[in-house]
């Protein structure tokens, strides 16, 4: 109650938006390839050096959301002095965790963290159709708490397996951009295409190409209604991206085979999500982007795919370059942000990669020297 009862001015984020002169407000966008923040009067180019943050701590289940403000904070601090400005988190956290967002960031105007906030839709839909009228009616009601939280303006109930409290802290200042969807399965992708054929989409901020799937046009439907919800409600207007990986991306890869030569069996190259089958309408001021988790050592055809081998730099052989390369030349329309990529320190080693870069069993020093 103490918390609550302060000052609300105190919870309110600094003034630095770009209003305009309908009133709709945005202090970041994507322009051309290149993501921006209004600063000093002026757009500037922004390149997200980003840290992505659990919803939990090692020991605890992933659903028991930290309440701890001070943990925050440190690793906030920790955070900026590795010279990173972004943080992302995949779905909406405790209230403590924006209350120590807009502290730090109040405290320490020359290092601001800016946040990729995750609108996380549920997994296992029924008939793993993500066009099902109680599947969507309950990702837009996330949808609601998430964005009433960021302008802190939310009291959500106790509830299980998401965070819920009292949000107060308005961090929209702050906030690079909200990122729709996840790591969707091939599976649900082709029963919500085989379950909702011929739909398509056209919605104030975003519309679907004629050669856009049912499931391409769930996403550009739910990025759109982010948009509609916070300019009415908010006046404020943020950049807005997809989550994929590469397991749905636009190419077929060879080296993804079986013996019987069925597709259906190749589950990282059965199905694709293909950003550019989504447009934007001139309404969207701040832009659309793709949010990929992309490593180095899966899917298989990272390290299988002939063609990646043929990439070098100064170091040599650099398949996961290689994939890069083919990977941004899909991202016709739009940037892409690489939102997830790294080593792991495991005890046991998940996957190998040919060139080192494995899944596991690297010392801090490995990993950090592959990182770079």
């Amino acid at each position: 109650m103490t918390e609550i009862l302060k000052d609300s001015a105190q919870h309110k984020a600094e003034p630095t938006n770009q209003q305009k002169p309908n009133g709709l407000q945005y202090n970041s966008r994507v322009s051309g390839t290149v993501f921006q923040i209004y600063q000093g009067n002026q757009w500037i180019d922004f390149y997200s050096k980003g840290v992505n943050i659990g919803s939990s701590t090692p020991g605890k289940a992933f659903t028991e959301f930290s309440k701890d403000e001070n943990l925050y904070l440190d690793w906030f601090e920790k955070i900026a002095a590795m010279n990173a400005n972004t943080i992302r988190v995949y779905t909406l956290q405790s209230p403590q965790f924006y209350n120590a967002l807009i502290y730090y960031n109040r405290t320490h105007p020359n290092a601001l963290l800016k946040l990729y906030q995750e609108i996380w839709p549920e997994e296992n839909p029924k008939n793993s159709d993500y066009l099902t009228k109680t599947y969507n009616e309950a990702y837009q009601n996330e949808i609601r708490n998430v964005v009433d939280a960021i302008h802190g303006n939310a009291n959500i109930p106790a509830r299980s397996g998401r965070a819920y409290g009292i949000y107060t802290s308005d961090i929209s200042a702050y906030i690079a951009g909200y990122l729709v969807g996840r790591e969707l399965e091939p599976e649900e992708v082709i029963s919500t295409n085989q379950l909702n054929q011929n739909l398509s989409y056209s919605g104030e901020y975003l519309y679907c190409e004629p050669a856009a799937s049912p499931t391409e046009a769930w996403l550009a439907m739910s990025c759109d209604y982010v948009l509609t919800y916070e300019a009415k409600e908010y006046n404020w207007q943020h950049p807005i991206g997809i989550v994929s990986w590469p397991t749905l991306d636009p190419t077929e890869h060879d080296s993804e085979w079986n013996t019987s030569g069925d597709k259906s069996l190749e589950y990282n190259d059965k199905v694709s999500i293909n950003i550019n089958n989504i447009s934007v309408r001139d309404t969207l001021k701040t832009g659309f982007f793709g949010a990929y988790h992309i490593y180095s050592n899966y899917p298989d055809f990272m390290n299988n795919e002939e063609c990646y081998a043929n990439y070098k730099d100064e170091e040599g052989i650099f398949r996961y370059g290689g994939y890069l390369r083919e990977f941004i030349q899909t991202q016709k329309k739009y940037p892409a942000l690489v939102a997830e990529f790294g080593l792991s320190t495991g005890m046991g080693n998940a996957h190998t990669n040919p060139d080192g870069y494995n899944h596991g069993g690297l010392t801090e020093v490995e990993q950090g020297e592959g990182i770079v």
